[in-house]
């Protein structure tokens, strides 16, 4: 063999052994990415967020792994452990997926519920307004946005935009509900009504609802919103209690700070009740707003105790 072809195969040896590795761990990714969605279905959503991390830990720069990975953090109710602690989580997820992969319009729209869940309505509304430039005939997009024009007091352009959200997909009753509520705040009653007789044939729930918002003198009030749980202590077991143990559910009153004032527990093992609202009343929300402005609001925790 010449020394050409032996330096030849000296460097072409190292390359496929790159490629191999490459390979197995796109291989691998791909799997835990499977495995995730596979969670995700199956509402085992702690599994999911493994799975999707696993599946960045081994292909970093992958949009997909991070949007579903925020989709799962999204999926935790807070009585299931959820907090704003996985919204946080969330919001990270799609932000990198936005990051990575920026004309992605449903990661957009994801990213802009998230930017809402924050009070950050500017951020939420220019998400939204891009992933609609991006793909115009995406209804939800235009819905989602006229919510957070609702939220801010913006009521011509969220008139605007969910008229659009019923030409592109008349079918939707939300669309019709905060079409026919918008109406009203702006005393165009008679269009409010057209929407109720709409909405008879979609959702006789929300056409109720939107009915009696017409007979009403007030006007409806949007945008109560925020008062995600950013912290809540673990309660403490109660001391000398053995074997019992459940779900306590903890309703309580917010102020316009985020601070629990109040806690009284509604249900639940008895001796476990002041155990809950102990560690309630250390709880943590962002603050609530009512179109835009604080407010204080009313809520529930549920804490899990478990056999001590």
């Amino acid at each position: 063999m010449s020394l050409a072809i032996k330096a030849f195969s000296s460097l072409i040896a190292p390359l496929l052994l790159c490629s191999a590795l490459f390979a197995q761990v796109s291989s691998d990714a791909d799997a835990h990415f499977n495995r995730g969605n596979a969670s995700l279905q199956s509402h085992d959503y702690s599994a999911a967020i493994k799975e999707f991390q696993q599946a960045i830990r081994l292909k970093p720069n992958w949009p997909e792994a991070y949007f579903q990975l925020g989709r799962s953090y999204s999926a935790i109710p807070i009585a299931l452990g959820g907090s704003g602690e996985n919204i946080k989580a969330a919001l990270k997820a799609f932000e990198e997926a936005v990051r990575l992969k920026p004309d992605w319009p449903e990661a957009l729209i994801e990213l802009g519920t998230k930017y809402s869940s924050f009070q950050q309505y500017d951020k939420a509304i220019s998400s939204l307004k891009k992933a609609i430039s991006v793909k115009p005939e995406l209804s939800e997009a235009h819905q989602q946005l006229a919510i957070e024009y609702l939220y801010i007091g913006h009521y011509t352009d969220a008139i605007a935009s969910l008229q659009e959200a019923i030409h592109l997909n008349p079918s939707v009753p939300l669309s019709h509900k905060l079409l026919g509520l918008a109406y009203v705040v702006v005393n165009e009653r008679d269009k409010a009504t057209q929407e109720y007789r709409i909405l008879l044939q979609l959702d006789a729930d929300m056409a109720n609802y939107l009915n009696a918002a017409i007979d009403k003198p007030d006007k409806p009030i949007f945008g109560v919103t925020g008062a995600k749980l950013l912290s809540v202590p673990k309660p403490d077991y109660p001391n000398g209690v053995r074997g019992v143990f459940g779900n306590v559910t903890v309703e309580v009153v917010i102020d316009e700070q985020g601070k629990v004032t109040s806690a009284n527990a509604i249900n639940g093992p008895d001796a476990l009740r002041a155990a809950a609202e102990s560690a309630a009343l250390k709880a943590r929300f962002s603050p609530a707003k009512l179109s835009g402005k604080r407010a204080s609001v009313n809520g529930v925790i549920t804490f899990n105790f478990v056999s001590q």
